[in-house]
């Protein structure tokens, strides 16, 4: 009981939409379309779809701006890294430098060392053959007279 309003107004809408829709075409009369004029529609489609066009060219051209960009960074911290390598090995080859300098004059002043530890054990050999000498001379000296 509670559907049979909506019921009957459903059926006489029915009802008098077929009716009219027979009457216009018994008299020829034309019929107003249901929907806009494609040419206006065609027109806003345009109109959105240029929108939407720009809408994603420029977004196309924002990414690839934050792209250059960071390709840019990454170039520039690789460069920085090289540069840091570079001279991290400059100074362990001047380090190393300086440790063979160390190495050089060590191994030098030992030999200096060395030099005049020989050249004393010389002047001391030297003295002891003029002492031979002295005394040989002595000797002779003495068996002569």
């Amino acid at each position: 009981m509670m559907y049979f309003p909506f019921l009957f107004s459903t059926l006489f809408s029915f009802f008098f939409f077929c009716c009219t829709r027979n009457a216009s075409a018994a008299l020829n009369l034309p019929q107003e379309p249901a929907v806009t004029p494609t040419l206006e529609l065609s027109a806003e489609v345009t109109v959105l779809s240029d929108a939407a066009a720009k809408e994603q060219q420029q977004q196309q051209q924002e990414q690839q701006q934050q792209q250059q960009q960071q390709e840019e960074e990454q170039q520039q911290e690789e460069q920085k890294q090289e540069e840091v390598q570079q001279q991290q090995q400059q100074q362990q080859q001047q380090a190393e430098q300086q440790e063979t300098y160390v190495h050089r004059d060590a191994e030098q002043q030992q030999q200096q060392l060395l030099l005049l530890q020989q050249q004393e054990e010389l002047q001391q050999q030297q003295q002891l053959l003029q002492q031979q000498q002295q005394l040989q001379q002595e000797q002779q000296q003495l068996q002569q007279e």
